[in-house]
């Protein structure tokens, strides 16, 4: 019975008495309690390689926006477009000059075929502005598009290191807590 089990029991009537023994648990050792106490302290390490892995996740997908192009474009562009087609119109001008003093070196000056010619020359003029204006701002486009999308890469490669990091991190703290764990079992079963 129960009761049985906690009273001295003697053995054999030769008044030979065996105590019961309470079975006791042994204290955590040192190492033991370093491990738990490295593990709760350690818990979420990581986290802030992950955190930042986040945030360049986020940051690539502003890069991958439509509109990501426009904080990579060259400030000075509307500058340069500008100053090739006031360069542009200038060689108009010349060649209109040039013709207008053509013309009156053949008495032709003011003529139906000096007008006809001032009409090609403007038309050229604004067709080369239009052309060089439009050949630039592409350029333009393409290499800030070309800027937007490495920065994205960038921020992807980032993201996948710094998630890395965390990975990497977690398992190292684990592999450390679970070495610790075991010299600390070894330490109390050996007692050393």
């Amino acid at each position: 019975s129960a009761q049985n089990l906690f009273k001295p029991v003697s053995e054999g009537g030769k008044g030979l008495t065996l105590p019961f023994v309470e079975q006791q648990l042994a204290g955590l050792s040192e190492g033991q309690q370093q491990a738990i106490s490295s593990a709760l302290s350690g818990v979420g390490a990581y986290q802030p390689f992950l955190e930042q892995a986040q945030g360049a996740l986020g940051k690539a997908a502003e890069f991958m926006s439509p509109d990501a192009y426009k904080q990579f474009m060259d400030p000075y562009l509307d500058d340069v477009v500008q100053r090739a087609q006031d360069d542009i119109g200038r060689q108009g001008q010349i060649q209109g000059r040039s013709a207008d003093a053509a013309a009156v070196n053949q008495g032709a000056f003011g003529g139906s075929r000096s007008a006809v010619l001032q009409g090609e020359i403007g038309r050229n003029t604004l067709e080369q502005q239009a052309r060089t204006g439009s050949a630039l701002r592409s350029a333009g486009f393409q290499q800030a598009q070309q800027a937007a999308q490495q920065a994205a890469q960038q921020q992807l490669r980032q993201a996948q290191l710094s998630g890395q990091l965390g990975t990497a991190a977690k398992q190292l703290g684990t592999q450390d807590i679970n070495t610790a764990l075991g010299l600390g079992a070894l330490t109390q079963q050996f007692g050393s």
